[in-house]
Order: structure tokens, then sequence, then C-alpha cells
């Protein structure tokens, strides 16, 4: 693996196109790393939701 913005200024003309491709890949996986992390986490919650309602079903839940 090349060092990130290292070897831009130097080859333009050769690896423009793969330089993009690698940055576009980088911030594609970091994206859905973070979709990931955010779906998780609203999945827990609504676990959480759904444990109190089932502990105390007869009273209303107010979050």
């Amino acid at each position: 693996m090349k060092p990130m913005f290292a070897l831009e200024s130097l080859n333009d003309n050769d690896n423009d196109d793969d330089g993009d491709d690698d940055d576009l890949m980088m911030v594609m996986m970091v994206m859905m790393m973070m979709m990931m992390l955010m779906m998780i986490i609203m999945m827990m919650l609504m676990m959480m939701v759904m444990m109190v309602m089932m502990i105390k079903p007869n009273r209303h839940v107010l979050l």
C-alpha cells in the first residue's frame, strides 16, 4: 500500500485514475461502516424499548 497523498504530485499522469478510485473506495468503505454502526445503535435502542415495554406492559412508556 502506498501512503496517502504522498505520490499524488509525482505521478499525476500515470496513476491519476487509480488514486481517485482508491480514495473513492476508502470513502465508500468509511461511509458503509458508519451506516452499519448507526443501524446497530438504532437496533439496540429499539431492543431496549421493547424490553422496557415487555417488563412494564401496563404502563405507557413515554420517551
